[in-house]
């Protein structure tokens, strides 16, 4: 299970399968060729996580980054977003508060 889980790991940090539109835990066992169950074992008892506060937290790490890149200045909040495969504002600034503690809004004021 260690092994699986440096694997994920390593494998959200370079590939980023969470920007996939159709991004699942299905999809993910499927790229790391492991059962799902296991996936969802090592995010549930060795990380202490579901599947999609595991993926928007990726998300949210891509869209900070997103937010304080001057190449992405041209993108409203909703379009950063979307860019990072969040479906609705309402989703992205309750993952965004969960995360962070603050709005998107608030995160990009206090830093730029």
């Amino acid at each position: 299970m260690a092994a699986l889980e440096k694997q994920l790991l390593t494998f959200m940090e370079t590939e980023q399968p969470y920007i996939h539109p159709n991004f699942s835990i299905q999809l993910l066992a499927e790229q790391l060729q492991a059962p799902t169950h296991y996936i969802s074992q090592i995010l549930g008892q060795r990380m202490h996580t579901k599947f999609y506060d595991f993926a928007n937290n990726y998300r949210v790490e891509k869209a900070k980054k997103l937010i304080l890149h001057s190449d992405f200045e041209h993108l409203s909040l909703l379009g950063i977003a979307y860019e990072c495969r969040f479906n609705s504002k309402s989703t992205f600034n309750r993952a965004f508060k969960k995360k962070e503690g603050c709005k998107p809004s608030e995160f990009k004021r206090q830093n730029r």
